[in-house]
């Protein structure tokens, strides 16, 4: 409970110290070039938009409940994003990259919070968990962390997986293979989830570990499009196909990079409501097999396909209907028909003159 004036600086950068703050929203706009920043005692606070770096700690929230730590760049501090005492927050789409000690520290009684979407970067230790329990962190990218997580006290349990098919997290160091599928990994053939669990300690197993990085996309205001994939996925965006006639439908469109020569997979869940369940997928404009999962459901669809690296170019559409394609057919033909006859008619005018 200090009184830390903005005069306060780090790197020439102030010093936002808030105290017993309510529905609080923080971002650029409202604290600019930030230098550090500690929300204590507060509830209901959304975070956002920040960068924070080249400190002793990014972000601290102390006691504080109910809040969003969302969209932030924190790398090449000590710590990147510190809580103690505080509970029920939700921390998501983070960068958190370089920071010579800790990623994410949860102390001190620091329970059920939420930790998904984040990339966990080269740290010394990814999260450290100290006194802190019932903690729900799944779908985050751990890469090249010196260690992924350290539990101070391994008797605290907590959850590291949404389970099947939605799936645990990325782990860099896991080892296993992916030539089984389904809920029990019963069935033959890749699913985009390790066959064996990620073991942290006895109490904290990672049931679900995903063999590739996790990426979620708003595809639009309400639907998000996942995917798991060895490769580096970017320009995601929304297309739009028109049919024959004036219907139009939504296309799925992104590139994957990742080393020439070698194998790349993607597992995609698409929402049914955005895109129906028949799907042609094209890599590199080529058609490519693709398995839809059997978890896929009502609401979802899971497809999984192969291919091989150097920079991709992937779009899912609807697939044709059947009547539609052979009318397109019949036009395609149609068109080289008449181009072939103005050839032919330009040559032998040609020959005339």
């Amino acid at each position: 409970m200090n009184d830390v004036d903005t005069s306060n600086t780090v790197d020439r950068k102030p010093i936002v110290y808030l105290i017993n703050r309510q529905n609080l929203t923080i971002e650029p706009q409202i604290y600019p070039n930030t230098g550090y920043l500690a929300v204590v005692n507060s509830t209901n606070v959304t975070i956002r938009n920040l960068t924070l770096k080249n400190n002793h700690e990014g972000i601290l929230l102390g006691y504080t409940d109910r809040s969003l730590i969302y969209n932030l760049s924190l790398m090449s501090n000590a710590y990147g994003i510190h809580l103690t005492h505080s509970s029920n927050n939700n921390i998501m789409k983070n960068k958190v990259t370089n920071n010579t000690h800790t990623g994410i520290v949860l102390a001190y009684d620091s329970d059920a919070n939420s930790i998904s979407s984040n990339n966990i970067v080269g740290n010394d230790l990814g999260i450290y968990l100290d006194l802190s329990l019932n903690n729900h962190i799944s779908l985050n990218n751990f890469i090249g962390n010196v260690k992924h997580v350290h539990m101070d006290q391994p008797v605290y349990y907590n959850i590291w997986d949404n389970g099947y098919p939605s799936g645990g997290n990325y782990w860099s160091d896991y080892a296993d293979v992916d030539v089984k599928s389904g809920p029990y990994q019963n069935d033959i053939g890749s699913d985009g989830i390790g066959d064996s669990a990620y073991i942290i300690d006895a109490n904290n197993t990672d049931n679900c570990p995903l063999m590739g990085m996790f990426s979620d996309f708003n595809a639009t205001s309400e639907h998000h499009v996942q995917t798991v994939c060895n490769s580096t996925v970017s320009n995601f965006h929304l297309g739009i196909i028109v049919w024959w006639g004036g219907g139009y439908s939504p296309t799925i469109n992104f590139n994957v990079t990742g080393e020439d020569g070698t194998s790349g997979f993607c597992r995609i869940c698409i929402p049914t409501a955005l895109m129906n369940e028949t799907y042609s997928v094209f890599v590199n404009g080529t058609v490519v097999p693709y398995t839809l999962l059997a978890c896929s459901n009502n609401t979802h669809s899971y497809l999984y396909f192969t291919y091989n690296h150097s920079t991709e170019e992937v779009v899912i559409i609807p697939e044709f209907p059947s009547l539609l394609i052979t009318s397109l057919f019949m036009i395609a033909t149609l068109l080289a028909v008449i181009i072939y006859k103005r050839k032919h008619q330009t040559r032998n005018k040609k020959r005339e003159l």
